[in-house]
């Protein structure tokens, strides 16, 4: 199973995938995917898609 999140750059989502290792029912943690300081998006909706424009709040 491949793990994904999304995060912005440039006023767009991008879809990360991501390794998850060790996790419980309220955060895992990130192996490799993400780069320290990059906003992830959280509780995505089921719309967001690859290359959506999002406004960052």
């Amino acid at each position: 199973m491949n793990w994904c999140t999304f995060v912005l750059q440039q006023g767009r989502v991008q879809r990360r995938t991501v390794t998850v290792g060790h996790r419980n029912q309220v955060e895992a943690e990130i192996l490799n995917g993400l780069v320290k300081g990059e906003t992830v998006v959280l509780h995505p909706s089921n719309q967001l898609d690859d290359g959506m424009r999002v406004r960052e709040q």
